[in-house]
């Protein structure tokens, strides 16, 4: 019986080790890669589900976005959950992360205009 236990406790204890979210990794980190909008969420709740926008996140801090084949390349940083670009004599703009995973990204631009995102490379 003590036998039995033993490997009941043992097995219970792997299975919420393994169960736990051990993804420590940092924004800095995750973001890293190239996403594509599926969907913007205006201001006033109104949604645009084919919108059009691809990010692609540098490792050296560089940011491309393309927006209507126009293509942009910015700076940014995070720290915690926010990113802010910038681009020389222009005013900063920040974003605030919603959710980033191994595949989606929302941000919150504005305090209100949401932009979900996928991983496409």
């Amino acid at each position: 019986m003590k036998k039995l236990y033993l490997i009941f406790s043992t097995l219970c204890l792997v299975f919420l080790v393994g169960c736990g979210n051990d993804d420590n990794t940092p924004n800095e980190e995750k973001i890293i890669g190239k996403w594509e909008a599926y969907l913007l969420i205006e201001y006033d709740g109104s949604e645009i589900p084919d919108y059009k926008e691809t990010k692609e996140f540098k490792p050296n801090g560089i940011l491309i976005t393309t927006i209507l084949q126009n293509t942009t390349t910015v700076t940014y940083t995070i720290k915690d959950d926010i990113i802010e670009t910038k681009i020389e004599g222009m005013p900063s703009i920040t974003y605030k992360i919603i959710q980033l995973d191994k595949q989606n990204l929302k941000l919150e631009y504005n305090h209100g205009m949401k932009i979900y995102y996928k991983r496409i490379k």
